[in-house]
């Protein structure tokens, strides 16, 4: 993908930002105390992580959010150098504030996520205004969770008016908001393979168990790009003809928090600059590899996904 490919308009809906801190440590202990030989306060949330790595790979972006109080405030200075068209509607109360602790022996990760403030009916609205005319004939990204006062049903429904106005949908989300907008017939979903398993409630071991669990689901919903990330296999992306599968290199991973927000901004970079599925994943796929070298949540740039795309491979898996 060229830095200067022409792209069609794009606009991300990140509803419920926060505050990301993450610390690093040795080992938890029981009721004891122990020291953070990093600290990080980063701008997060699922939006507002693919809105930034859509930023870092030249891609235009326009990002409509909500904030609340202080916390929103830290979060929109640390945004001022990153998102360049940025529109937020400020509500009472905080933004949430999610903790991530990286641990090193034994190797492991704890996260804990906020809810964020409740959000008003009239300023939900006027975000959603904002979001649909940046959106217009383009691709509109909604992805991660909703604060409180907005109703589970708001992806699928706005979702159904991009559609109606000849733009493309992007949908990245789990549980009652999944399964409320698989109708609207988004242009592409993204699930992990826990989001996966929960809907279908079917264990997933294998990958050709995966594809057909996948490739039943898109069918079923009528679902144009269906990408799954699951582990050690990497991430599948099926699209009306063909599935396709990329593994990641082995590489020392930091932290995962953000690689698959990282992962759809790929994916939507390449779809909105002309490009087939198989350049889709194995950009979208680089992105996200790229983001678990960072600590905290950190996020690729672009010398480090440019350098693993000539590394990686898709497969196509249909004959």
């Amino acid at each position: 993908m060229s830095k200067k490919s022409k792209t069609e308009p794009i606009a991300v809906l990140a509803l419920n930002p926060s505050l990301d801190i993450s610390y690093e440590v040795t080992q938890l202990l029981d009721d004891q105390k122990v020291p953070s030989m990093n600290t990080r306060y980063e701008p997060g949330g699922n939006g507002i992580n693919v809105s930034e790595t859509l930023s870092r790979l030249d891609i235009p972006v326009n990002c409509s959010c909500i904030i609340a109080g202080h916390v929103g405030e830290f979060v929109l200075q640390l945004l001022q150098y990153e998102l360049h068209d940025l529109h937020y509607l400020s509500v009472e109360g905080e933004s949430r504030i999610n903790t991530i602790i990286m641990q090193r022996s034994p190797q492991g990760q704890c996260e804990v996520d906020g809810s964020g403030p409740d959000v008003p009916e009239t300023v939900l609205e006027e975000i959603e205004e904002s979001f649909m005319k940046a959106c217009n004939s383009g691709f509109g990204i909604m992805s991660g969770s909703v604060p409180p006062g907005v109703p589970d049903d708001t992806y699928g429904r706005l979702a159904k008016k991009i559609r109606e106005q000849g733009g493309k949908a992007v949908v990245d989300a789990y549980g009652t908001l999944l399964e409320k907008s698989l109708d609207s017939k988004p242009f592409l979903l993204r699930v992990n393979q826990y989001a996966l398993e929960m809907y279908t409630r079917k264990k997933l071991r294998k990958l050709d168990e995966v594809v057909a669990i996948t490739r039943q689901f898109q069918q079923d919903h009528n679902l144009n790009h269906v990408c799954v990330t699951f582990g050690e296999y990497g991430a599948l992306l099926l699209d009306s003809k063909y599935s396709y599968v990329c593994t990641p290199p082995k590489t020392h991973i930091r932290s995962t928090v953000g690689s698959g927000d990282a992962l759809l901004a790929g994916l939507v970079a390449t779809y909105a600059s002309g490009g087939d599925s198989a350049t889709a994943l194995k950009l979208g796929v680089a992105c996200g590899t790229a983001t678990t070298t960072h600590a905290g949540t950190g996020l690729c740039n672009r010398d480090e996904v440019d350098r693993l795309m000539e590394e990686l491979e898709v497969k196509r898996l249909d004959s």
